[in-house]
């Protein structure tokens, strides 16, 4: 696939677990309030998205929504509505696209389910949509302070005749270690602005084996692609993490101070934009990992 454009935009609060112990995760992730609603954050999002190109929404063939979290559409949660990616068909006038959801995605697999649909239809162009608001009604894991960042991701993206090449890679052990658990009604959790809490069991034997899995995944990737100019890699939380010989090769979190240190599910399209501006790379490894189903994929993109 080629990227056309990417952008991401996180909220300017940020939100700590609400305890006094010191967890190993808590990393004051951006939030946003209870009273942002998804929608009204991401049309201007998505519209200087495809401004900055001069791109056509009528040209857009497949809209794709990946992202992880319940949508907030509406201030009342008991209204059950499509996801993010349908209004958005509406409101930028995305006539001629088809809209797919898919939950608990990541890139490179909606680059390649994009791929396969657009082969088959005859089509082209693809945007995938990324919106997460968890803050608004998910609570962190409340043992390590683990959560994920609030924030709005977008990739345009053209299919190439390039025949989309995803390989997989699973961790060894089986367990579930990341969920979303639904809260009872009068329980300790159970705030007016929550519904469900994420647990993750991220032990050090389970992120020792995250680790070995994903260095064991990047050089198997650069190894089966020799060509590529640099390599995404989501890292989740601060111990995630991987090396590579050529260190200036790998892009895998942030250290401004604007910022978080782990985008995590943000991590390629951020690094997307960033690659866009540099002429030297143009083409990059994706290495995406699914924290819900313990699985890396990757894929090889041009910019």
């Amino acid at each position: 696939m080629k990227i056309i454009n990417a952008i991401t935009h996180f909220p300017k609060e940020r939100a700590k677990v609400n305890t006094n112990q010191e967890l190993p995760l808590d990393d004051n992730r951006p939030r946003f309030s209870s009273e942002d609603l998804v929608l009204d954050a991401t049309l201007p999002v998505c519209k200087q998205l495809l401004e900055e190109v001069n791109f056509n929404p009528l040209e857009i063939d497949l809209i794709l929504n990946i992202t992880l979290t319940p949508d907030r559409l509406f201030q009342d949660k008991t209204i059950g509505v499509p996801r993010v990616a349908h209004p958005i068909h509406y409101l930028i006038k995305a006539e001629n696209a088809f809209v797919i959801d898919i939950h608990e995605s990541d890139w490179n697999t909606a680059f390649t389910i994009a791929k396969a649909f657009m082969v088959d239809q005859n089509r082209k162009n693809v945007l995938i949509i990324r919106t997460e608001f968890l803050h608004s009604s998910v609570h962190p894991d409340y043992k390590s302070g683990f959560n994920i960042p609030d924030g709005i991701a977008l990739i345009l993206a053209e299919q190439d005749n390039d025949e989309i090449a995803i390989d997989y890679k699973d961790l060894e052990t089986k367990d579930v270690f990341c969920r979303y658990d639904m809260l009872p009604k009068g329980g300790e959790l159970a705030e007016e602005q929550f519904r469900s809490k994420l647990t993750w069991k991220a032990d050090e034997k389970y992120v020792e084996d995250l680790n070995k899995t994903g260095q064991e995944f990047l050089n198997q990737m650069l190894e089966k692609n020799k060509e590529v100019d640099g390599v995404v890699f989501e890292s989740w939380f601060p111990k995630h993490d991987i090396t590579c010989e050529d260190s200036e090769k790998v892009f895998k979190s942030i250290q401004k101070e604007d910022t978080f240190k782990s985008l995590g599910a943000f991590s390629l399209p951020h690094y997307l934009r960033e690659l866009k501006e540099n002429k030297e790379v143009s083409t990059i490894c994706s290495i995406s990992y699914s924290p819900f189903i313990n699985r890396y994929s990757g894929t090889v993109l041009s910019v």
